[in-house]
């Protein structure tokens, strides 16, 4: 097995080191738990040791996770556990109320405890014979505390995140203008995700305040980024954007989970739609959207009190315009009636759709059955914001 350690380069440094970590996968999940994957033969598990980042969480805590019944069964063999607690066997806890002088030193001791820790298993495993002493952290543990530090682990790991999105950005992401280039000249659907599209994602339990979360919407919202149905369909993800402290903020706790639904193929930027874009390129972004509707017949789908103007300048060169209209909260159990009514209107070039995490969906499905939709969203908003003056679209009221 080869190394695959998903971190900043001074990490991975540290870690390949480590000679005995060489068969590992090592990871970062929500900015403060390395992830460590081990596989001996049949047994496969994954190690979480849960660092302590700041004044709300001062436990250090390791933890085995098995993959599958077999390793659990014998997971629970060797550390002499009865039964399993939320799935997982707790190792070792400890708190501490002074500061880290010492990220690295921190580090090392950890990646001690992971060498001998899976060297008992490993050799529990070869022979089924081995004492099994894994208790014994102090030792491993002595004279590291776990509250702050100079180099603080929070930063530590949240550089870990930006770096590793900065990586798949690099290869996987279309700049704006790309995006917008290959929607013209391909004629491309479009479906759009932002934040609050990624946190129905990533959480079945989040609920928007205008849109509630639910099994078939978060289904549908994995399907998309796959994306397996048609060439025709643009999928667009937020930019990096750390540079604002709502994404700064945002991304360590929800990058590693949406990561896990992406595929190694090309996603657009959904900065086109918001004011970024329009402030950057100007009127040239104005000529791009320009482009897509050019003396085309639309047919617009928002909610009944959306931000949305339908008859705003931007759509001065639409040649003929149509409208659905959908409900203000909650659009997604509205979404059969709204593409049976869509369906039915003759003649339409394209569709438009500012609905909210429901208007990614309806863009998809559209697409899929053979129109071309676009989720354009706070579009106008974004105009005005740049054009106007007017506030960004979420400092909006509803109508």
């Amino acid at each position: 097995m080869s190394i695959e350690i998903k971190s900043p380069d001074y990490l991975q440094k540290l870690l390949n080191q480590q000679e005995t970590l060489k068969n590992y996968k090592i990871w970062i999940y929500r900015t403060n738990t390395i992830v460590v994957d081990i596989e001996h033969d049949n047994i496969t598990y994954g190690m979480d040791i849960l660092i302590p980042a700041g004044s709300a969480n001062n436990n250090l805590t390791i933890s085995i996770v098995p993959r599958n019944h077999l390793s659990a069964n014998t997971l629970q063999k060797i550390f002499g556990k009865s039964d399993l607690f939320n799935n997982r066997i707790y190792l070792f806890k400890q708190n501490e109320d002074s500061s880290i002088s010492n990220t690295n030193n921190l580090l090392n001791k950890i990646v001690s405890f992971i060498k001998e820790t899976n060297s008992a298993i490993s050799s529990y495993v070869l022979d089924n014979s081995s004492e099994i002493n894994i208790y014994n952290v102090n030792k491993i543990l002595s004279n590291v505390d776990f509250k702050k530090t100079e180099d603080s682990i929070e930063l530590l790991l949240q550089d870990m995140v930006f770096k590793d999105m900065i990586n798949f950005i690099d290869e996987y992401q279309y700049d704006m203008l790309q995006t917008i280039d290959l929607i013209i000249d391909k004629e491309m659907s479009l479906s759009r995700y932002g934040d609050g599209e990624i946190k129905l994602l990533n959480n079945l339990s989040f609920n928007h305040y205008f849109q509630k979360n639910s099994e078939q919407l978060n289904l549908h919202l994995q399907c998309i980024l796959k994306n397996n149905f048609s060439e025709n369909l643009m999928v667009t993800l937020p930019a990096l954007s750390i540079e604002k402290e709502f994404w700064k903020n945002f991304w360590p706790k929800h990058w590693r989970p949406l990561s896990s639904f992406l595929k190694k193929k090309m996603y657009g930027n959904s900065l086109i739609t918001r004011p970024e874009f329009f402030s950057m390129y100007g009127e040239k972004a104005l000529n791009k959207w320009y482009q897509v509707w050019n003396n085309k017949i639309c047919c617009f789908i928002t909610g009944e009190k959306s931000r949305f103007n339908t008859e705003h300048i931007l759509f001065k060169n639409i040649k003929q315009s149509t409208f659905i209209y959908s409900k203000s909260i909650n659009a997604f159990d509205d979404l059969d009636r709204v593409l049976s009514e869509a369906k039915k209107l003759p003649n339409i070039d394209m569709y438009l759709i500012a609905l909210g995490p429901s208007g990614t969906v309806l863009s998809s499905i559209l697409c899929q059955q053979g129109f071309r939709a676009l989720d354009i969203g706070h579009i106008t908003n974004s105009y005005d914001t740049v054009f106007e003056g007017a506030p960004i679209p979420e400092k909006l009221p509803y109508k």
